[in-house]
């Protein structure tokens, strides 16, 4: 038990001050550097990293394709990664890596540089302090949404529990009340600082920037204001049957007022734009339902069987039982049609980041499952005739039950700030007559759409046009947007490239970086409002010139 609560506080403070990637390495500097026009072919090229890192492949491309340099010629020592160079001539030239870090994960990429005559390269995109300033804003913003989650639902899980289930002894009543009452003072402060928090991603501000009034009113123009503003009336209303404890109805006060807590949550995120929303939105809602009914009762039989003996605590073990039953089907069912939706398909489980995230969260849940198993099959029959061996048992497995909630909400944070996969769109093929107008394909993701252009479509220099715009056709001006572009099928990896805005929704890139023939994959990513991360992804076949 110790070791699961220290390994989950460790993974916490390790959200607290990392990267998305968790720790991951980064790469700090380059000779030369990316998008460098050099006057002289350079004898080598250093990658710099911000840890020591191991090599798994590096290699230098020209504008053919071909890879100019052999396995031994890269080399890894500490944070730096040498390649050596044959004597190259005018022209560009892609510097593709791949290595593992310290904590074993691979970290890719590449580089362009030209030589001679060719046009500058455009510099990559964010600097290296707007990018640490997310990491920091993104680690605070998940952590506080966990906080939140486990105060939300806690307190609205304690109501009904009250509620539903009742029966509980007079001081074990009032010890429930007391704890719901404490998660409503958690919810309380961790719901605006989620505002604040949002504004400071969306604005990238210094790790001061929640003294600036301007970053909370950015937090306030997402959908999360709509959402604070159910959670508080929750508050309110929960509040008022934790200060009169002998007002008529005071359980059912409490349950309306964790209702409206836990409504905040269907008016932001994904659960106010994934599409179909007729379905989408209800099984969020019995999911969210089903799931503080859990939760709350779990808090609620802790408290219980640290306050009674064996004989006293088992009816209410088997009334709980009773509602267990339909509750845990509903989260199943809810949790199937929520993933179906998000996922797309059984493929994108193992192939995508947020499925093999999700995979894990599923598995930590099937855990809870077999937990809930063990104490309803195992421990209270035993408790129920009296078995002193079985009220321990069944204490430190509800603590259990506690411990690996608090990781699956933690799994569920992490994941409100990815986008869910979609399957990428194939860019749509032409004629030989069309051949000269280069290639048009399009991306949807969530309500959010990406239309882009890539002329001519040959090895080399290419102009991309990128449209973005939402369900109704309006043109969408992300806060971030970020291109990657990468050939997985020659091994080059992700070229990292901001566009420049060029009109209402509208940015352009020009550059060599689409240098080789081939099938390359755009992953675009943008930042709208509070919906984290959205991602799309576009095949785009380059021609050899």
């Amino acid at each position: 038990m110790r070791l699961v609560i220290f390994g989950l506080l460790g993974l916490l403070l390790a959200c607290l001050d990392g990267p998305p990637a968790l720790a991951h390495a980064v790469l700090e500097a380059t000779v030369p550097e990316d998008g460098a026009a050099l006057a002289a072919a350079p004898a080598s090229v250093l990658l710099r990293f911000n840890e020591p890192v191991v090599l798994i492949r590096a290699v230098v491309v020209d504008g053919e394709g071909r890879s100019l340099t052999r396995a031994a010629d890269a080399t890894a020592a500490g944070d730096e990664v040498r390649i050596a160079l044959p004597p190259l001539s005018e022209g560009v030239y892609l510097v593709s890596y791949r290595v593992t870090s310290l904590d074993s994960h691979p970290v890719s990429g590449s580089i362009l540089f030209s030589i001679g005559a060719a046009a500058p390269l455009p510099r990559p995109g964010p600097e290296a302090a707007s990018a640490e300033r997310e990491r920091f804003w993104r680690a605070a913003y998940v952590l506080d949404q966990t906080l939140l989650f486990a105060a939300a639902l806690g307190a609205g899980g304690m109501a009904l529990f009250l509620l539903l289930v009742g029966g509980l002894p007079g001081p074990v009543e009032a010890r429930v009340w007391r704890a719901a009452g404490i998660a409503l003072a958690l919810a309380g402060v961790a719901a605006p600082l989620l505002l604040g928090l949002e504004g400071a991603l969306l604005e990238a501000a210094p790790r001061n920037g929640l003294l600036d009034h301007a970053v909370w009113m950015a937090g306030a123009a997402t959908s999360l204001g709509a959402s604070l503003a159910l959670e508080l009336a929750g508050i309110l209303v929960f509040a008022v049957a934790l200060l009169r404890p002998a007002m008529p109805g005071r359980r059912v006060v409490a349950a309306l007022g964790g209702l409206l807590l836990l409504a905040g949550f269907l008016a932001t995120g994904h659960a106010a734009a994934v599409e179909p929303r007729w379905l989408f939105l209800p099984a969020v809602a019995l999911h969210v339902l089903a799931v503080a009914f859990w939760i709350g009762s779990v808090a609620g039989l802790a408290l219980l069987l640290a306050g009674c003996d064996a004989r006293t605590a088992a009816p209410v073990l088997l009334r709980f039982s009773r509602c267990a039953v339909p509750c845990v089907t509903l989260l199943v069912l809810a949790g199937l049609v929520l993933a179906a939706i998000q996922v797309g398909s059984p493929r994108a489980l193992v192939a995508t980041g947020y499925g093999r995230l999700l995979l894990l969260k599923i598995a930590a849940v099937a855990g809870l499952l077999g937990l809930a198993a063990v104490n309803k099959w195992r421990f209270t029959p035993r408790l129920q005739a009296g078995d002193p061996a079985a009220h321990r048992g069944l204490r430190r497995f509800v603590g259990l039950e506690l411990a690996v909630m608090l990781g699956v909400l933690l799994l569920t944070a992490i994941l409100a700030q990815m986008s869910p996969p979609h399957a990428p769109t194939e860019a749509t093929p032409l004629d030989a007559a069309d051949a000269s107008a280069g290639v048009h394909a399009a991306a949807q993701s969530g309500s959010y759409m990406a239309m882009l252009d890539v002329s001519p479509a040959v090895a080399g220099t290419n102009s991309l046009r990128l449209f973005l715009h939402d369900a109704d056709g309006n043109p969408v001006d992300p806060a971030k947007i970020e291109l990657r572009l990468a050939e997985p099928d020659q091994s080059i990896e992700p070229i990292l490239r901001s566009p420049v805005r060029v009109g209402p929704g509208r940015y352009a890139l020009e550059g060599p970086e689409l240098a080789v023939a081939g099938n390359w994959r755009v992953r675009i990513e943008i930042r709208v409002g509070d919906f984290g991360m959205t991602e799309f992804e576009i095949a785009v076949p380059i021609r050899a010139k």
